[in-house]
């Protein structure tokens, strides 16, 4: 890839993460008045990955691990998430979500689903079509990158 295209290709991607932090609801506190958007990135990551150590969660989402540990411990003092010692290795301590923790994150991804849907309602569906495409392809990219 030549520089320029580079640049437009970064230009571009910037752009689009901006965008798209500006069609999220801004607050989360209608589900859970003592969880921020950062709360919420380490339930997903917890959620996709079942059990997963609060290192790799730092790694997955580039924050510091004394920043994980603070997040970490407000979500296990909400219930949300426990510690759990790892089967195969008993020194790494895995995190889990808890039933409650589940339970609210999936209420989260209902109302994320159903605000960008009202965002979204005005488009043909031809044209929510050749997007869904792209994401997938973007999505499928990402996973491609090296973390």
């Amino acid at each position: 890839m030549e520089n320029n295209t580079e640049n437009n290709m970064a230009e571009n991607l910037f752009a689009v993460f901006r965008q798209i932090h500006s069609i999220l609801p801004q607050s989360d506190q209608d589900l859970h008045k003592n969880l921020t958007r950062s709360h919420y990135e380490v339930l997903f990551v917890i959620y996709d990955n079942k059990k997963i150590p609060m290192s790799e969660i730092a790694k997955l989402l580039s924050l510091s691990k004394p920043y994980m540990t603070a997040l970490i411990g407000r979500l296990i003092e909400e219930t949300l998430v426990e510690r759990v010692p790892d089967q195969k290795d008993r020194r790494i301590i895995d995190i889990i979500l808890t039933t409650k923790g589940e339970k609210l994150l999936l209420q989260h991804k209902k109302m994320i689903e159903q605000h960008i849907n009202q965002k979204f309602a005005h488009f043909e569906s031809n044209d929510l079509e050749y997007l869904s495409v792209i994401l997938k392809n973007l999505k499928e990219m990402f996973m491609q990158i090296d973390l």
